[in-house]
């Protein structure tokens, strides 16, 4: 399987700068480590270590080799198509095949939306513009409307976010990835799912390539499932749900949960969002899940 890393920046009583060290360090041992990917996402309260994360991109492509990094996603109902067209061409041909956009339907309060459009009457009617902005920025990138610089420069692959399958069909129709949060949702991975697989047929007879498909997921591991637990609790204040789409545990609990996600989705890409803020612990993480990393994926099950 492959397993990629989600990073918000949280801050936790340290400044934005040592925030943005360790999240340095966290990326080149991501790299290092043989994980697929390296997000970041777009918040904009004081209490991270940035509010645009699209600048953060090229010095973590600098510092790592082969990884590849990302914003997931870009609030595309609040920025410009052609702007974040053209960041993310310049960036795809800086770092070519190494460079993710995704696109999430965020809503940041109406004062950070309104200094986003430099607008003073902005309402809540701007969230409706997002599948309008994402089929701009692509068509910026790879359609006919294409117009921007580096002329035959490389282009990012582009990825949209969402906590159900309702979008599949937008990114079939789009002919780009699609990534699932499970932590933004108490569904199940499962529920719903002869709509990915109806996803994965048609997004290959009409391109010609199997989907682009990744699932979100957020946890903490540890040796000992115990000690886990007990820094989930610490963290959140509520008990552990083995029920709940949180993973947390040991690693063989790990790998058994990821399997069974596999099994009842065919996904066999993750993006994992560590819910320790220790610095020294989520890249003790890191060395743990690399072990789980393999090409080798069991032949799936049909599901007819």
């Amino acid at each position: 399987m492959k397993i990629g890393i989600l990073e918000f920046g949280a801050i936790d009583g340290h400044s934005g700068a040592e925030i943005l060290e360790n999240v340095l360090e966290y990326a080149q041992i991501a790299d290092a480590a043989g994980f697929s990917r390296f997000w970041l996402t777009e918040h904009h309260p004081l209490s991270l270590a940035w509010n645009s994360p699209e600048m953060l991109i090229p010095t973590l492509a600098c510092y790592t080799d082969r990884i590849k990094i990302g914003i997931a996603g870009t609030l595309s109902a609040v920025h410009s198509p052609y702007r974040v067209a053209c960041d993310f061409k310049l960036l795809a041909t800086l770092f070519p095949g190494r460079i993710d956009l995704g696109f999430a339907n965020g809503k940041p309060n109406l004062t950070a939306a309104g200094y986003l459009l430099n607008r003073s009457d902005v309402t809540d009617e701007i969230y409706k513009t997002f599948n309008d902005n994402v089929r701009l920025t692509y068509d910026f990138l790879k359609g006919e409307a294409q117009s921007i610089a580096p002329v035959h420069g490389d282009l990012p692959e582009m990825w949209l976010l969402g906590a159900s399958y309702n979008q599949l069909p937008f990114a079939r129709e789009m002919g780009i990835g699609f990534s699932r949060s499970l932590f933004h949702t108490t569904d199940p991975a499962g529920k719903n799912a002869d709509l990915l697989f109806s996803h994965m047929e048609l997004f290959e007879a009409r391109h010609k390539a199997p989907p682009p498909l990744n699932l979100a997921f957020a946890g903490i591991c540890d040796a000992d499932s115990q000690r886990a637990e007990k820094r989930f609790y610490d963290t959140y204040k509520t008990a552990y749900d083995p029920l709940s789409n949180f993973i947390v545990g040991s690693p063989a609990y790990f790998s058994d949960r990821l399997e069974a996600l596999y099994e009842e989705t065919g996904i066999s890409e993750f993006i994992f969002k560590d819910l320790d803020t220790d610095n020294s612990r989520r890249l003790e993480t890191l060395s743990t899940l690399s072990n789980l990393i393999s090409d080798r994926i069991p032949i799936l099950k049909s599901h007819d």
